[in-house]
């Protein structure tokens, strides 16, 4: 489990003795990870549910290969008891060519209510697997990056554009975002959010 993801994930919630606005957000799955150089709207999507899509390039001057996590962050002290469950995770269909594994996540509360996905594609060595569990602060490795043969899913013309694919989505009536980037800059504290 290699990968590291942030989404803030904000939550109206009511109770009979309080109002609470958690949220939960979506940090980069590699770290000093940087931002890929295509808009969210424009690029490619391997899920339905996703509204946003991004590559997540290594750092510079650094191995192809580098550990990817799922992470995730909330700083309120009512956290909602958010968790990952592994949806699906299984091969890239690029052509015949191999360009890796894909790992859904879908992001669930308490309750065990969806509100929210992610996934990330091209993975090596995957350490999940479907229907594994785990909570938002554990940051679970869930595989490696690698430098695949070009084809129809995959093109890098350096070793420093290998890249961790992410998606994420909201479940209604949350919200997802994305933060503001500049093409290939370190990314930040977080990727993006779900919101209510």
């Amino acid at each position: 489990m290699r990968f590291s993801f942030a989404i803030t994930l904000t939550l109206g919630l009511f109770t009979a003795a309080e109002v609470h606005a958690s949220y939960i957000a979506i940090s980069p799955p590699i770290n000093a990870g940087r931002w890929g150089n295509q808009s969210p709207t424009s690029h490619a999507s391997y899920i339905s549910d996703a509204q946003y899509s991004v590559d997540v390039l290594i750092p510079l001057d650094e191995s192809t290969v580098q550990t990817v996590r799922w992470r995730t962050y909330t700083h309120h002290y009512y956290d909602d008891g958010y968790y990952g469950y592994v949806r699906y995770r299984g091969e890239l269909d690029c052509g015949g060519v191999d360009g890796g594994e894909i790992v859904i996540i879908d992001v669930r509360n308490r309750h065990h209510q969806k509100v929210g996905v992610m996934s990330y594609a091209h993975l090596d060595d995957v350490q999940v697997e479907q229907g594994d569990t785990f909570p938002w602060y554990s940051q679970p490795v869930l595989g490696y990056t690698k430098r695949w043969e070009n084809s129809s899913c995959w093109w890098v013309n350096a070793d420093n554009a290998t890249h961790v694919h992410v998606e994420w989505g909201a479940e209604a009536p949350y919200n997802a975002t994305q933060y503001g980037y500049d093409d290939y800059s370190t990314i930040g504290f977080s990727m993006g959010s779900l919101t209510k």
